[in-house]
Parts: C-alpha cells; sequence; structure tokens
C-alpha cells in the first residue's frame, strides 16, 4: 500500500515542480544526452617533457639571471655610495649632508621603482610566451578530440588530484606532446625594454 502513496506523491511533485518553471528532466531530454568519451592529458607532463617549454624555461632563465646580474651591480653601486656619503657626513656642513642624503634617497625609490617594473616585465613576457603555448596546446588537444571523436578531456596533473586512474587507451599526454614538438619547438620571449 505504501508504494502506490510513495508513486503519487512523487507524480504530485513531478507535476507541481513542472507547473513552477523548473525544468523536470523527462525521458526524450535524457536521451539527447550523448554518452562521454573521454581522453586523459597531463599538463604537468608536457610542461616538462615539451622541447617548446624546454625553450621557454631557458629563456626564461637566462633573462631572469642577466636582470639579477644587472640588479646586483646596481645594488653594489648604490651600497659604495651609501658608505662613501657616511664618511662624508663628518666633513661636510649639515645643510650640504642633508641635500647629499636627500638626493640618495631619491635615487635609492628610483632604483627600487626600476627593479620592480623590471620583475613586472620579465613576468609578462613570461606570460606571453606561456600563452602562446597554451593556445597551440588548445589547437592540438581539440584536433586530436575530433579525430579520436572526444567530448571530453582531463586533466590528470600531480595539482588535481581528481582522477586517480586513468586507462592507457584514453591517455592523449604523449600525443600532444608530439604534435607540440612537431608544431613549435621554440617561443617568442620578448622582454620589452625598459623606459
Amino acid at each position: 500500500m505504501r508504494a502506490p502513496t510513495l508513486r503519487l506523491l512523487f507524480s504530485l511533485s513531478v507535476i507541481w515542480l513542472d507547473a513552477t518553471g523548473i525544468a523536470v528532466p523527462t525521458a526524450a531530454s535524457a536521451q539527447e544526452i550523448k554518452p562521454a568519451h573521454i581522453g586523459v592529458i597531463e599538463m604537468s607532463v608536457i610542461e616538462r617533457k615539451a622541447r617548446a617549454w624546454a625553450d621557454l624555461r631557458a629563456k626564461y632563465k637566462d633573462e631572469k639571471d642577466r636582470v639579477l646580474k644587472e640588479l646586483n651591480a646596481t645594488q653594489s653601486r648604490l651600497e659604495e655610495e651609501g658608505r662613501a656619503l657616511k664618511q662624508q657626513q663628518a666633513i661636510l656642513a649639515p645643510d650640504a649632508f642633508e641635500s647629499k642624503r636627500a638626493e640618495f634617497e631619491r635615487k635609492l625609490r628610483e632604483e627600487n621603482q626600476r627593479e620592480i617594473q623590471r620583475r613586472q616585465v620579465l613576468d609578462k613576457a613570461l606570460l606571453d610566451a606561456r600563452k602562446q603555448i597554451f593556445e597551440e596546446i588548445r589547437n592540438i588537444v581539440l584536433k586530436i578530440a575530433e579525430e579520436k571523436g572526444l567530448n571530453l578531456i582531463l586533466d590528470q596533473s600531480n595539482t588535481d588530484p581528481t582522477i586517480v586512474l586513468a586507462g592507457a587507451e584514453i591517455k592523449i599526454t604523449q600525443m600532444v606532446i608530439d604534435r607540440l614538438d612537431q608544431k613549435i619547438q621554440t617561443v617568442t620571449f620578448t622582454v620589452a625594454p625598459m623606459q
């Protein structure tokens, strides 16, 4: 006797939900959903193994090292200037020393600002280069999905533990790496000149 009551309540709730304007799934709409054909990639592996990523890492490191060398040279020069100013404090008139101290502090502020700008320019160049590679990867993944009839691509990177296991037959990581290596091996890494 309980079963008909439950069915009646369910039917009434479906009618009420439908009357409220909330979409109620029907058998026809459920059949319209296509089954998932899944491909799995590991972006962390692609970033570690693809030639374009290796090229970007090398270019970024070279530029960062160059900037750090330049910043260290400026830092050393300013430290020397600061020591010289401190030595002059005993022999300069208070007004003359205050003027030189104010000038030195202005230089320090300008150099700090320039360092911040250099780092921002370097970060922007890195972001632009990464965007180039990700755009290529996206195009390659879309092409592979079309070829294999995939309608869902998931990332199984170590940073995203959502996927615990994926069979080798649905993994497309190496295919993406191979095609990316064929398409681009180097990236444009342009650091805008400082003004």
